[in-house]
């Protein structure tokens, strides 16, 4: 966030998620996941942002979810 703003400037290309634990009494999931992102633009110059961004061993614990149905 600059000065309030908030800028998009990469985007996904490639990507993965994988669940490892799911409880559907609590309804709580947790897994990993990873991305490469690739700069679309420059939106903003006070923040230099790099061309592609990569994350790795990314971990997401319990989750909260909520199932949703159709009438």
């Amino acid at each position: 966030m600059i000065e309030g703003n908030t800028y998009t400037e990469h985007f996904a290309k490639t990507g993965t998620i994988t669940i490892t634990s799911m409880n559907s009494d609590k309804k709580t999931v947790s897994g990993t996941f990873s991305f490469t992102a690739e700069k679309v633009g420059v939106l903003q110059t006070k923040v230099v942002t790099p061309d592609v961004v990569e994350v790795k061993n990314g971990v997401f614990t319990n989750v909260p979810y909520k199932v949703l149905t159709t009438p």
